[in-house]
């Protein structure tokens, strides 16, 4: 289930802002669930960085839960922000195919 929340947010987000224009009241209720969705996905990404780190890395993390929440909101509109910035045309190489 928790594999398949951020295709759940997006769904939400995506229906919830389409009938928000038509004043219908469940665009709300729709919105509020999609946050709600997020945040538990956010502490199960947490949860998978904190195995991931203490079984490969050997470091054990420690997540203050507002910090969690605050830096994912962050985090995806900021990584929003700077894919739809990067520029379209492929790279230059060499005849070795290595970065001109």
């Amino acid at each position: 289930m928790r594999q398949h929340l951020p295709i759940a947010v997006a769904i939400l987000s995506g229906i919830s802002g389409a009938i928000a224009s038509s004043g219908v009241q469940i665009a709300s209720t729709l919105s509020i669930i999609s946050v709600v969705f997020y945040v538990i996905w956010a502490f199960g990404a947490a949860k998978a960085l904190t195995e991931y780190a203490s079984k490969n890395l050997n470091i054990e993390l420690k997540t203050n839960p507002i910090y969690l929440v605050t830096f994912n909101f962050y985090c995806i509109n900021k990584l929003n922000e700077m894919t739809s910035n990067q520029p379209t045309e492929p790279l230059e190489t060499t005849k070795n195919n290595e970065p001109a």
